[in-house]
C-alpha cells in the first residue's frame, strides 16, 4: 500500500488524486495546495476516504519536507519553478 502527496490541486492535482483514488494499492493521498480551498474543493469532488486536503506552499522546503516524510511518493504538480526546492525537500526527506 503506498501513501502519495501531490502538490498542487489544480487541473492536473485534481485529476492525478481522482485516478490515485481508485487504485486498490494506494493507501492515502495528501493534495496539498497554497490555497487550502482549492484542495478542499478538490477532495470533495472525489469524494473519496483515501485524500486528505491540506495547505502547503510549495516554495516552503522546511514544510514540504514535514509533508514528504509522512508518504512513499511525492506528485509535483505545480509550477516549473518549485521543481527543485521539492526536489531537495524529498532528497531531505529521503
Amino acid at each position: 500500500m503506498s501513501k502519495y502527496l501531490i502538490i498542487g490541486a489544480g487541473a492536473q492535482g485534481g485529476a492525478c488524486a481522482s485516478l490515485a483514488a481508485r487504485d486498490n494499492d494506494v493507501e492515502k493521498i495528501i493534495i496539498g495546495d497554497i490555497n487550502l480551498e482549492l484542495a478542499e474543493k478538490a477532495k470533495n469532488h472525489i469524494g473519496s476516504s483515501k485524500i486528505e486536503a491540506i495547505q502547503l506552499d510549495a516554495s516552503d522546503r522546511k514544510k514540504v519536507i514535514q509533508a514528504a516524510e509522512k508518504v512513499d511518493i511525492v506528485l509535483n504538480l505545480t509550477l516549473v519553478r518549485f521543481n527543485e526546492n521539492i526536489m531537495r525537500a524529498c532528497i531531505q526527506s529521503k
